[in-house]
């Protein structure tokens, strides 16, 4: 797992190859993740993941892109960017190259042995969306000012392996596991006022989608 570096700083030309020595020499060329990024996201949860109270609600997948287990507690997730320390987690161990499911259903349980469940639900429409460091200061990520519109059953996030890259939606969500492919503009099922059949009378026919 690689961190893109999003800064860049200009350096001499002195400099340059002093520090391409020392990078190679130090290997230094990769930077780990060393704390849990949110890898993907439904906010339209209708048929693919049941709660413990067998309910279909809203969840967000953290995963943990390091080479060691992280213990979650002290993290904070958020809706809302004027209160950082919104749902905190409890002391949960995630392995490495693991990920969880945290549901986001306003149920506000932290059991370290159930399900966890935020304060806090999604809306499709879009909207702020953040990880928080233990310091309840530092963002670690963050969609902002808000996540795009949301469609139910497609999840949205990115790859695992390109966490702070180009985010996409997901059909099928993969909540728990790898990602797979994710794509830019999802089509909506629509669906049709009348079944499939044979028609001998003219009729309306309605169609309808959640876009």
């Amino acid at each position: 797992m690689t961190e893109k570096i999003l800064r860049f700083v200009r350096i001499s030309n002195r400099y340059k190859s002093f520090l391409i020595t020392f990078l190679v020499v130090c290997g230094l060329s990769q930077v780990s993740f060393s704390h849990p990024i949110i890898s993907e996201f439904s906010a339209s949860n209708s048929t693919v993941l049941q709660d413990e109270d067998n309910d279909y609600v809203d969840w967000i997948e953290i995963y943990n892109p390091s080479n060691n287990p992280l213990n979650l507690a002290g993290y904070y997730l958020t809706d809302k960017s004027d209160n950082l320390v919104k749902w905190s987690f409890p002391a949960v161990q995630l392995a490495a190259g693991k990920a969880m499911i945290v549901f986001a259903s306003e149920k506000r349980r932290s059991n370290p042995v159930g399900n966890l469940h935020t304060n806090f639900k999604l809306t499709t429409d879009g909207e702020y969306l953040a990880l928080v460091d233990k310091d309840g200061l530092t963002v670690i990520q963050e969609f902002a000012p808000s996540f795009p519109k949301q469609f139910t059953d497609i999840s949205y996030g990115f790859k695992e392996s390109d966490a702070g890259g180009t985010e996409g939606y997901f059909s099928p969500p993969s909540p728990g596991v790898m990602n797979g492919a994710s794509f830019q503009n999802p089509i909506p099922l629509v669906n049709f006022s009348h079944s499939s059949q044979t028609f001998t009378e003219a009729f309306s026919l309605v169609l309808s989608g959640a876009g």
